[in-house]
């Protein structure tokens, strides 16, 4: 709603089976709520085996104990040892994480939202959750349509425990300055803007039931 104050108009694309629940519950004067049916998309093989290799590319701690904890579980240990010899060696390198972006916009793309950025033509594509399976998709193609992205990253510890970023956005709204770091050293990403943490701006006018009530 924010966002709706200083555009002439706000596209929201959420996953088809929410649409008319977040119809009712934004959509009003210049916001519109559109449902993508986008499920088979999300979980096509490619889609799987891209987030697989974007994985691949970020060789973090954590990543690691998740690896070790997986193969601990499942007796995988030979697939462990590949990949994490692969994230100690490839992901360090920086032109083929390079040329894994580019693959992703070029050749890996799909033209889900193609219809919709022809239409509405936006100045600007706002996700929400950059490494959300629908919101890396949308930024795909966003940066083929030549869209300015801007990515809301929604957790402290996104840029270490998820994977690399797929598509990296022209400017990305992070939590605190730890991040920022974070962001430069793991993903590549340059342009930041530090906001704090968003999600509670809520509790700064909530006011509590009172015990009687509750």
């Amino acid at each position: 709603e924010k966002i709706a104050e200083h555009a002439e108009r706000v596209i929201v694309f959420v996953l088809k089976h929410k649409e008319v629940y977040l119809k009712e519950k934004y959509e009003r004067g210049n916001i519109s709520v559109i449902g993508v049916d986008l499920m088979d998309t999300m979980n096509s093989r490619r889609e799987v085996i891209l987030r697989r290799i974007a994985e691949l590319f970020l060789d973090t701690h954590t990543k690691h104990l998740h690896q070790k904890l997986y193969a601990s579980e499942s007796g995988k240990w030979v697939r462990h040892t590949l990949s994490r010899l692969f994230m100690q060696t490839v992901a360090h390198v920086y032109p083929l994480k390079w040329l894994f972006r580019y693959a992703v916009i070029q050749w890996w793309n799909t033209n889900t939202f193609d219809t919709y950025f022809k239409e509405y033509q936006p100045d600007i594509t706002v996700s929400t959750d950059p490494f959300s399976p629908f919101d890396t998709i949308l930024m795909k193609n966003a940066r083929k349509s030549n869209t300015k992205l801007i990515g809301l990253i929604r957790s402290w510890d996104n840029f270490t425990t998820k994977e690399y970023l797929q598509v990296r956005p022209d400017m990305v709204v992070v939590q605190n300055e730890d991040m920022v770091q974070e962001g430069r050293t793991l993903h590549d990403l340059k342009n930041f803007i530090v906001v704090g943490v968003p999600q509670f701006e809520y509790y700064k006018t909530y006011t509590p039931i009172s015990r009687e009530t509750f």
